[in-house]
């Protein structure tokens, strides 16, 4: 929305002029809008080609398989196989 806009509709909203509520100083706010802390994905290295997999919490809990696209299987796990990659480690 741009000032003039909001200008426009305060003075619609109060009755007052245009003019009186651009003197009266009404203007946007810029608010900084903080950025969403990035989950840490689990994985885990799949027993084929070793490539780390990423598991995807469903509801807060682990998937009952992991899937490798690498390879195209899925497989069952162990919570003790579960690891954060290390580029993740960094920002935990």
């Amino acid at each position: 929305m741009s000032r003039n806009r909001l200008q426009s509709l305060v003075a619609r909203a109060t009755g007052e002029s245009h003019r009186t509520i651009r003197q009266r100083g009404f203007s946007l706010l810029r608010l900084e809008v903080p950025l969403a802390v990035p989950v840490p994905q689990l994985c885990l290295s799949c027993p084929g080609c070793g490539a780390d997999v990423p598991l995807t919490a469903l509801e807060g809990e682990l998937p009952e398989w992991a899937e490798c696209e690498r390879c195209d299987i899925a497989y069952p796990f162990e919570e003790y196989e579960v690891f954060l990659p290390e580029d993740e480690l960094a920002v935990a």
